[in-house]
């Protein structure tokens, strides 16, 4: 007897389906009774309610799942800093006050795993307490590049204002122009960070920053010599590459969609057209 199989297995944010087949007895074709027709009957019906369900779970698993990523909304959590690693290992405190983070009017939470394909673009708002009479710098950075595990090219450098004067950042000088977090594939979560700064008063802009070279950014002595107080404000989240995982969901819902439609077609051919004979389903 030939069994075909199919459970879902979640790994990574990708589910996988795997599909096995136990060979036994191969196809025997030979006259039964009304009793071995009906249970024939019957175990078609109940490999038909099996499969149904299997598939309203793939569709499910695959409708929900980007959906989760978006629903995440809410205020920053300054304790995170600890939690993640951030504070002592690249800043030396707690910044005293949280930003307020939105890509296309959805705001984000503290290392919210944001997909990769919504922070494209620059973000659609950038907010913090600031004082009128004060200008500021903001910074965005991976401190992970190009990965957690091996940060020979941290930090790099993702986009850099100064001169936000009342902490209205749209009337900032865009040093370095937003880039967005392009995580290399495999290479785990990325930690983006955007802290921002007081500057001192009188200040002049910092025209060290290449904006050709982005990777090994010297955040400590970029605050050192610019004499920036803080930061003030701060504000991170997560990425790791999606695309790719998307692409590879597509493939096995497809996969399955087609492994579905095929053993349904098989199973009524089964059932209506060879009554007479105890088929095995492949």
């Amino acid at each position: 007897m030939t069994v075909l199989s199919s459970s879902p297995r979640l790994m990574g944010g990708l589910s996988v389906f795997v599909f096995v087949k136990q060979v036994g007895i191969s196809v025997t074709c030979y006259k039964s009774s009304s009793t071995q027709q009906e249970q024939l009957t019957r175990r078609i019906e109940l490999e038909l309610e099996d499969s149904v369900t299997m598939f309203q779970l793939v569709c499910q698993l695959f409708l929900v799942l980007p959906i989760c990523i978006l629903a995440q909304d809410g205020e920053c959590d300054l304790s995170s800093f600890l939690t993640c690693g951030l504070v002592p290992d690249l800043i030396p405190k707690v910044p005293e006050k949280p930003l307020t983070i939105e890509y296309d009017g959805h705001s984000v939470t503290c290392g919210t795993e944001l997909n990769c394909n919504i922070t494209q673009n620059t973000p659609t708002k950038v907010s913090f307490e600031a004082d009128e009479a004060k200008c500021y710098t903001l910074i965005m950075f991976d401190p992970d590049y190009p990965s957690r595990q091996n940060s020979t090219l941290s930090c790099f450098r993702h986009w850099l204002l100064e001169n936000i004067e009342g902490g209205i950042v749209s009337n900032g000088i865009e040093i370095s122009p937003y880039h967005p977090p392009d995580p290399p594939v495999g290479s785990g979560y990325h930690r983006y960070i955007f802290l921002v700064y007081e500057q001192p008063e009188n200040s002049e802009l910092y025209d060290f920053c290449d904006d050709t070279i982005r990777t090994n950014f010297d955040m400590a002595g970029f605050v050192q010599e610019r004499n920036l107080l803080g930061p003030i404000s701060s504000f991170f989240k997560t990425n790791r590459m999606y695309q790719l995982v998307t692409v590879v969901q597509n493939i096995f819902f497809r996969i399955y969609c087609i492994e579905f439609i095929t053993s349904l077609y098989g199973r009524f051919i089964k059932m209506w057209y060879f009554p007479k004979f105890i088929n095995v389903f492949i």
